[in-house]
């Protein structure tokens, strides 16, 4: 037989665990981290690829069900192409590019089991980019510098989340509307536009959140 104090002290113990392990995991809002990923690393594809890492808040309105958040949030990162065949000329370019993000990121959720940790979530992302890009032509040693501001772009992700008691981690696929070719022929003479296939097309990430 257990003591009664002794027992009085289990039982407290295990109530004061399960009411704190409870709150723990409640819907409640939190900071997030994602490291996004874009583009396919094909070689010779002349694609862009590159990465975001952004911070953002995501905010859980209906705290009784985790049905829906909303995510502002801001980021920074680089893109590149291995190298890209002019269309009015017979030239190859290539350009590397610095960017940084604002933007706000609505989900849906979909509970996956009755313990309401593991879960399914689509995801929609309005951004803009502004960016900082740098283009060489590689038949001369000349760089040619460009500035774009406020590009938007909207992207769709498929994601799964798990949660734990003092962490949330995520992972997701999806589709992205980014494209270069407007950034990157904005400020040329409109019968040198060299570029055309530069859309993003894919992404996919992992993220955390605390």
């Amino acid at each position: 037989m257990i003591p009664i104090k002794r027992r009085y002290i289990i039982v407290i113990f295990v109530m004061l665990f399960t009411n704190s392990y409870s709150q723990e995991i409640e819907n409640k809002n939190k900071f997030a981290a994602n490291f996004q990923f874009y583009g396919l690393p094909i070689e010779n594809s002349g694609w862009p690829t590159g990465f975001i890492v952004s911070l953002g808040y995501d905010i859980i309105p209906f705290r009784k069900e985790l049905i829906f958040s909303v995510e502002p949030r801001i980021g920074g990162g680089a893109f590149a192409n291995k190298e890209t065949e002019g269309i009015e000329e017979n030239t190859i370019y290539k350009y590397d590019m610095q960017c940084y993000t604002m933007g706000v990121a609505p989900k849906v959720y979909l509970s996956l089991n009755p313990d309401n940790n593991a879960y399914l979530y689509l995801e929609d992302d309005f951004s803009f980019l502004n960016s900082f890009t740098k283009i060489q032509d590689y038949n001369t040693t000349s760089t040619r510098k460009e500035y774009d501001y406020f590009h938007f772009y909207y992207s769709c992700k498929l994601g799964a989340l798990i949660r734990y008691p003092k962490i949330n981690l995520s992972c997701w696929i999806g589709y992205t509307t980014l494209d270069f070719k407007n950034m990157l022929n904005r400020h040329l003479p409109r019968d040198k536009k060299r570029f055309s296939g530069e859309a993003v097309g894919s992404c996919i990430g992992i993220g955390f959140s605390f």
